[in-house]
């Protein structure tokens, strides 16, 4: 496996900060977090996790000691290494990008609404972001035992939480000049 994708970089740094852990303590991380790019569903980590094994970077043991019959996962070295090389890729333009944005992406072509339909479509999404920005300051919350460094990666995500708002109420703002 020669290059990594965010998904399995993820899931590898998932399973170094848990280890050993099963599949289902995975999902449930990903479930917790707030990013919609993460899909927690069991029909994309079990067979991830499968194919992270097949390429050597997770070795999966079994274990019955609580009763059930359960596999229980730690980060080979090929493993380690894979996540070492995926986290220093942040150097990378297309990493240091947000490139996928839907919401700026349709803020765009805002000029095919009508006036009342911007502002309903900038209402609606300001509203939708302060949500998701009280979602990411509680997250950060959730995050605070992981030190320093696990609280500072969460307070990323609040900062560009907390910015799409401000542009949102910026955009609002412009609509309301527009108007008068």
């Amino acid at each position: 496996m020669a290059t990594i994708t965010e998904l399995e970089g993820v899931v590898l740094g998932i399973v170094r900060s848990l280890q050993p852990c099963t599949a289902y303590a995975v999902r449930r991380q990903l479930q917790a977090s707030p990013s919609s790019h993460w899909s927690g569903s069991a029909g994309s980590i079990y067979p991830l996790l499968g194919r992270l094994e097949e390429a050597g970077l997770v070795e999966a043991l079994s274990d019955a000691s609580d009763g059930r019959r359960r596999r229980l996962m730690t980060l080979t070295r090929k493993g380690t290494a894979a996540l070492r090389g995926w986290i220093l890729e942040a150097g990378q333009p297309e990493v240091a990008a947000n490139v996928s944005d839907a919401l700026r992406t349709r803020a765009f072509f805002l000029d095919a609404l009508t006036a009342e339909e911007r502002r309903r479509f900038v209402e609606s999404a300001l509203e939708a972001a302060e949500a998701f920005h009280a979602m990411t300051v509680e997250y950060g919350r959730s995050r605070a035992e992981d030190g320093a460094i696990g609280r500072l990666a969460a307070l990323g995500g609040e900062y560009a939480a907390e910015a799409r708002v401000r542009w949102l109420q910026e955009l609002l703002a412009s609509l309301d000049d527009e108007d008068a």
